[in-house]
């Protein structure tokens, strides 16, 4: 091993029968695991260090360094990129091939999913905002309508047949809209 930290002869033997031998890819390939102990990975090209987290509660790792303002770990298949990458204030999912988000999350804020780099849902405030149609799988029924409040779980909007929309309240269909008409049922009481 020179001391560039290139391989220059076949194989190299280590402590406890390991060897360290040059790849056919010019990469050095390591019979085992490499234990880092506190210390941790260095790279020069851009200054990162990997190393093992003791700063945190979560994560077995972390990573110090950044390009361009952001760090991240960069997976690559057949020459597509994406980036789990952070900042410090966002952190999501970017595709570099494209050069656009897939998840943007904002600390203590919006968090954004994107469809084809157009924010498809929104995170606000006060809930959240859908960016064009909303679909949901299934039609509810009057005593499990499909969209509710989750304190008030059998009164709300559901969909009983094609071409129907029921409303409910309390279990029981008050209002039921379809293509032959509207069908109301209710109880009158004089106040």
């Amino acid at each position: 091993l020179d001391v560039n930290g290139t391989a220059s002869m076949g194989t190299m033997r280590l402590a406890n029968g390991f060897t360290l031998s040059q790849g056919a890819s010019n990469y050095a390939n390591l019979g085992s695991w490499i234990n880092v102990g506190t210390i941790g990975l260095y790279t020069g090209t851009n200054g990162a260090h990997f190393y093992p987290n003791t700063a945190s509660d979560y994560g077995a790792w972390r990573i110090n360094g950044a390009r361009n303002g952001w760090n991240g770990i960069t997976f690559e298949v057949g020459n597509v990129y994406n980036t789990l990458m952070s900042n410090g204030s966002t952190m999501g999912m970017y595709n570099d091939h494209e050069n656009e988000w897939m998840l943007e999350c904002t600390r203590n804020g919006t968090v954004r999913l994107y469809y084809d780099a157009v924010i498809r849902v929104e995170t606000t405030s006060v809930g959240a905002k859908v960016v064009g149609n909303l679909r949901v799988d299934g039609g509810g029924n009057a005593s499990d309508p499909l969209i509710t409040t989750q304190g008030d779980t059998n009164t709300g909007i559901y969909f009983p047949a094609d071409d129907q929309l029921g409303l409910v309240v309390g279990g029981s269909r008050k209002l039921l809209v379809s293509s032959a008409g509207l069908t109301v049922t209710f109880t009158f009481s004089p106040l």
